[in-house]
């Protein structure tokens, strides 16, 4: 059985780290949030991966240092580990930090993790990835004053007002998949209202999201 290291990371972000040999490490889970959960886009949460050492002893001298990827798009941290003691060849590690997921578009989104070093000699073994569900969790009202949003005979029903609605508003309705299945812009000053035929989608709960001027107004779940 492999013994685990628990580690503390700096989130640094710079180029040009200098090592003095070669090293082969990999990620080899995402084990925090579990794959395939919805992550709240509202909150920071935390992340945990999980890294082996393939090659020789790591020494305290050196460091490894890892970036994440969203569907595929390195983000512009730099992640950079230094152990308080030798991480040896056979040894796994796991690092744990928040991560920000406001930035994130809702959705499902491929994150990925790989190890990023010039003197890493394997790349086949530096990435894994995981498919998490980027939608707001919970039933809610961000800037609400006076709201209703419901599902009645197949059709959603949405009347909002609310003075932060100004100009250009969004309408959107994702499915459980964080797939987004309808969208629709209409103009606003203090209040909006439409009607939405749902009847030819599945059973199951559905999110709706209310922008306008780039603000959220409405994040709401509903049941059909």
């Amino acid at each position: 059985m492999k013994k685990l290291y628990s580690t503390f990371f700096i989130l640094v972000c710079f180029a040009g780290l200098s090592f003095s040999q070669n090293y082969d490490f990999g990620v080899t889970a995402i084990t925090e949030p579990s794959p395939g959960a919805n992550v709240d886009p509202s909150t920071s949460d935390s992340m945990k991966i999980t890294v082996q050492n393939f090659g020789p002893d790591l020494p305290t001298t050196d460091s490894i240092t890892m970036i994440m990827l969203v569907d595929g798009t390195p983000t512009t941290s730099i992640y950079w580990v230094k152990f308080t003691g030798t991480f040896p060849n056979g040894a796994s590690a796991q690092f744990g930090w928040d991560v920000d997921f406001s930035t994130l578009n809702l959705g499902s989104r491929t994150i990925c993790w790989t190890i990023f070093m010039l003197t890493d000699t394997n790349s086949a073994n530096d990435t894994t990835c995981a498919v998490f569900n980027i939608m707001p969790v919970g039933i809610e009202s961000v800037f609400g004053e006076e709201s209703k949003i419901f599902l009645s005979n197949g059709r959603l029903n949405l009347d909002v007002t609310n003075s932060e609605i100004r100009g250009s508003t969004t309408i959107s309705i994702y499915n459980m998949a964080g797939s987004l299945i309808y969208s629709e812009d209409i103009d606003g000053d203090g209040h909006v209202a439409s009607t939405v035929n749902l009847s030819d989608h599945a059973t199951g709960m559905y999110i709706v999201r209310l922008l306008s001027d780039g603000k959220l107004i409405e994040s709401r779940k509903v049941m059909k």
